[in-house]
């Protein structure tokens, strides 16, 4: 994006044409710029990424992982929300994480038309010039990456982050402009008479301030910050205590937290199932796939090969695991398919999963929530 604005910072609009400036320092300005942007990037251009080719728009469409409900829901049958709102694919950010008086942004272009009433234009009208051709490379930018999808990652990457700056310095600009003209106007009908005008300039100032610093108190949860918590606190400081190289193997929600607060690895958790990268999502779906599998297999041999397959050292359950609304629930699990659904089917049918057959001999912690099994333990309760 910034390399996109200095070039455009070349271009000049002179009697109704556009024009190239004709003042050398820009040019050397843009040339420094873009040489910075180009020995930073360059290092990236030439390593080849252990994760794998990026995937390919025809593959993602064939995946449940881009589609409604899925990981990283990209493709949506909404044309509106796809192109204009999807937290993915659309250009804008979303209105209800923007405070209402960001709104105010949209109309400092109709402001800037009225320099005689607003006499701040005349100040800043050069300068807005800038907001303009942020939009302008934000949206250049968002287009060009739906054309080459996912190879500049997400097209939302370009346009969100920059439009909201773009709104709320706008709608600051616009602001100042009209409280500006309110208290001129005060001024103007201001009389040795009447001394109240430029105190009421003064207040609706005052109250206009009030209102913008307490809008966001409206909001809930403001500012959002999507941080998750964290409140297994037992859980983390079990894990914590164990060997650093341990490996925890788990479909529990609870095993996105587990790496962060207890600095120990899991085998798989729906919180690092990014599919961009073919090369690690292959293995990352691997992994999850058998996971499911040897979970609720109904013979503990295929769980006990699945424990020497991968080393794992642990095995976290939740305590609902073998409901089957819990895979019907849970769209993560109900990706992989059709491991999901057989294993749901099994359920359904009253078909005992064998691991939890050894849930009480094997239990090494527990919640009300949630059982750990030491793996170790499996092995041996196999063999009697």
């Amino acid at each position: 994006l910034c390399c996109g604005v200095l070039v455009l910072k070349l271009l000049r609009w002179r009697e109704g044409k556009i024009r190239l400036s004709s003042q050398k320092n820009d040019y050397w300005f843009c040339a420094a710029g873009l040489g910075v942007a180009f020995i930073v990037l360059l290092p990236y251009a030439l390593t080849t990424s252990d994760y794998g080719p990026i995937i390919s728009a025809q593959q993602a469409k064939t995946m449940p992982e881009f589609q409604p409900g899925g990981r990283v829901a990209f493709f949506d049958h909404n044309p509106w929300d796809f192109w204009l709102e999807d937290a993915r694919s659309g250009i804008f950010p979303r209105r209800k994480r923007l405070p209402i008086a960001v709104c105010a942004g949209l109309l400092l272009p109709i402001l800037l038309r009225f320099p005689s009433w607003l006499p701040l234009v005349k100040k800043v009208k050069g300068e807005t010039v800038l907001l303009t051709q942020l939009a302008l490379v934000s949206l250049g930018m968002f287009v060009m990456a739906h054309g080459v999808l996912f190879r500049l990652h997400l097209p939302s990457r370009y346009s969100k982050h920059s439009l909201r700056i773009v709104l709320v310095l706008a709608a600051a600009i616009a602001i100042t402009l009209l409280l500006d003209a309110i208290i001129q106007a005060c001024q103007r009908l201001a009389s040795p008479r009447i001394q109240g005008k430029p105190v009421l300039g003064r207040a609706i100032v005052t109250l206009v301030g009030i209102a913008l610093i307490l809008s966001p108190l409206g909001f809930h949860n403001f500012p959002k910050t999507n941080y998750e918590v964290g409140r297994k606190h037992g859980l983390y400081e079990f894990f914590a205590k164990q060997p650093k190289d341990i490996l925890i193997a788990s479909l529990s929600k609870e095993a996105d937290f587990l790496p962060t607060f207890s600095g120990r690895s899991v085998l798989v958790s729906r919180e690092y199932g990014i599919p961009y990268h073919t090369n690690y999502y292959n293995q990352f779906r691997n992994r999850a796939i058998d996971l499911i599998q040897a979970q609720y297999s109904p013979n503990l041999a295929e769980s006990k090969q699945f424990i020497r397959q991968y080393n794992i050292d642990f095995w976290l359950l939740d305590k609902t695991a073998f409901n089957p609304q819990y895979i019907t629930k849970n769209r993560w699990i109900m990706q992989y398919q059709p491991v999901a659904a057989e294993a749901q089917a099994r359920l359904k049918q009253a078909i005992v999963p064998a691991i939890v057959n050894v849930i009480d001999s094997c239990s090494v912690f527990e919640t009300d929530k949630i059982v750990v099994l030491d793996t170790e333990c499996i092995a041996i309760t196999g063999k009697r």
